[in-house]
C-alpha cells in the first residue's frame, strides 16, 4: 500500500512507478454487501502496469461470483488463492 497524499500523477508520469492502487476504506464491506465500489487505478504505458490491471479486474471478477453464490469472504480468498496456484 503506499502512502502519501497523492495530488497528481507525477510518480506515474516520472517513472517512479508503473502502477499504483488506491482501494477506499470500507471496499471489502461494500463489495461483499453486492455494492461496486471503486479502485483508483493510476497507470503508466508500461505494459506491466496494463498485467496488473487486467489482473485485478480478473480477481475482483472471480471474488464477484464466488460472493454472489454466498461465499463468505474467507471462502472466497482461499478458493481464488486455490485457483490461481493450480
Amino acid at each position: 500500500m503506499l502512502f502519501w497524499d497523492y495530488k497528481d500523477n507525477k510518480f506515474v508520469t516520472d517513472g517512479e512507478i508503473n502502477c499504483y492502487l488506491k482501494i477506499p476504506k470500507g471496499y471489502s464491506e461494500k463489495f461483499l454487501n453486492g455494492e461496486n465500489p471503486q479502485i483508483e487505478i493510476k497507470k503508466s504505458t508500461n505494459s506491466y502496469a496494463t498485467y496488473t490491471e487486467m489482473i485485478l479486474e480478473k480477481y475482483l471478477n472471480i471474488a464477484k461470483a464466488y460472493n454472489i453464490s454466498g461465499m463468505n469472504e474467507t471462502e472466497i480468498i482461499n478458493n481464488i488463492k486455490y485457483n490461481i496456484n493450480n
